[in-house]
C-alpha cells in the first residue's frame, strides 16, 4: 500500500510538471504568432510608406519639369528682379569695387609670370601648326577633287564612251587627274599660302618692342583687363547684364559716375606688336 501511494504521488507530480510545460509551450507559440503578425504589419506599413514617398517624389518631379511650373518660376524670378534689381546692382557694384584690386593684382602677377611660357610655347607650336595645316589643306582639297571626279564620271563616259567599256583607260585618266591636282595643290601652297606664313613669322620676330608702361602704371595686359572689368560694372549699372540673366526687357538706369581711367599704353617689355 505504501509503494502504491508513492507511485501515485510521483505520477501526480509528473502530471503537474507536464501541464506546466504544455502551458509554457502554448504561451511560446502564441508569442511567436504575435511576433509574426507584428512583423507582417510593420512590413506592410513600410511598403505603404515607400510607395507613398515614391508617388510623392514622382509628382514633385512631374511638377518641376512641367511647362506651367517653369513659367511660374520665370515669372517669379522676373518679379523679384524687378522689385530688388536696384539692391542687387548695388551689391554687385560693391563686390566689384572691393574685389577688383585683389583680382587685378593676382591676375597681373600670374600674367607676368606665365607670359614668357605662353610666348615660348606659341613659338614652339608654330612650325607644328604650319605642318598640320598644310597636311589638312592637301587632304581636304584632294578629297573634294576625288569626289568631284566620281560625281563627274557619268559625264566623262558620255563624252568618251570608250571609258565605260575600258576600265583600265578610265583608271589611267583618273590617276592622271589626281596627280595633276596634287601638283596644283603643292604649287598653291608653295606660291600663295606658305609665303604668307613666312611673312607673318618674320613680322613677329622683327617687329620692334613697344615702350614700357609708365612708372606706377600696370602693364597693358592689366590695363585691358581693368577696362573690361569697368565695362562689366557699367553694364551691371545700366541693368543690361541683370536683364540678360533673367531674360528681362532692357532697363535703363543712371550710370554710376567715376573718375576716368588713364589711357592704356602699348605692350610691356615681353609683349610685341602684331602678336
Amino acid at each position: 500500500m505504501a509503494a502504491e501511494s508513492v507511485s501515485a504521488s510521483e505520477f501526480h507530480e509528473l502530471a503537474v510538471r507536464y501541464e506546466a510545460l504544455e502551458k509554457q509551450a502554448n504561451n511560446l507559440l502564441a508569442a511567436m504568432s504575435r511576433g509574426r503578425a507584428i512583423r507582417n504589419v510593420l512590413l506592410l506599413a513600410l511598403l505603404v510608406l515607400v510607395g507613398a514617398l515614391t508617388y510623392t517624389i514622382y509628382q514633385m518631379g512631374s511638377r518641376l519639369s512641367s511647362p506651367k511650373f517653369m513659367a511660374e518660376l520665370t515669372d517669379g524670378a522676373k518679379a523679384r528682379m524687378e522689385k530688388n534689381g536696384s539692391a542687387v546692382q548695388k551689391h554687385l557694384l560693391a563686390l566689384y569695387e572691393k574685389s577688383n584690386p585683389i583680382l587685378m593684382k593676382a591676375f597681373q602677377e600670374r600674367a607676368e609670370k606665365d607670359q614668357p611660357t605662353y610666348v615660348k610655347k606659341a613659338e614652339d607650336e608654330w612650325p607644328k601648326f604650319q605642318a598640320e595645316l598644310q597636311k589638312r589643306f592637301e587632304e581636304r582639297v584632294l578629297e573634294q577633287y576625288k569626289n568631284a571626279i566620281v560625281e563627274g564620271r557619268p559625264e566623262l563616259e558620255r563624252i568618251c564612251p570608250e571609258l565605260k567599256t575600258n576600265p583600265d583607260k578610265y583608271k589611267k585618266l583618273e590617276d592622271g587627274l589626281v596627280s595633276a591636282t596634287e601638283r596644283a595643290v603643292d604649287k598653291t601652297w608653295v606660291q600663295q599660302v606658305h609665303p604668307r606664313f613666312q611673312k607673318l613669322d618674320v613680322t613677329w620676330r622683327t617687329y620692334p618692342s613697344a615702350p614700357k608702361a609708365r612708372d606706377g602704371e600696370p602693364s597693358v595686359v592689366m590695363q585691358i583687363a581693368g577696362h573690361g572689368m569697368e565695362l562689366l560694372a557699367i553694364a551691371f549699372a545700366k541693368g543690361d547684364a541683370l536683364a540678360a540673366m533673367v531674360d528681362m526687357p532692357e532697363q535703363k538706369a543712371p550710370v554710376r559716375g567715376g573718375a576716368p581711367s588713364k589711357a592704356p599704353t602699348k605692350t610691356g617689355t615681353d609683349s610685341k606688336k602684331g602678336g
